[in-house]
């Protein structure tokens, strides 16, 4: 299913040189990080279908996501 909503990211933010290196590793906090630059964190989660305290604890490396549909 896809997401209701959307985080409406510039294009550039997937082209920055090391992102390809974050997304080949999975790093969904650095990713998170990144997005947080132009969105929130609860706009974020309610794209991925999490808790904004949840978001926040990825983010900061409290956990790591191992649901593959969040990427």
């Amino acid at each position: 299913m896809a997401p209701s909503a959307s985080v409406g990211l510039p294009e550039l933010v997937w082209w920055r040189p090391d992102m390809g290196q974050v997304l080949r590793s999975r790093d969904t906090g650095t990713v998170f990080r990144y997005v947080q630059r132009y969105a929130s964190q609860a706009s974020l989660a309610a794209v991925v279908d999490m808790t904004q305290g949840r978001v926040n604890e990825v983010i900061n490396g409290r956990r790591e996501v191992a649901r593959p549909d969040v990427f």
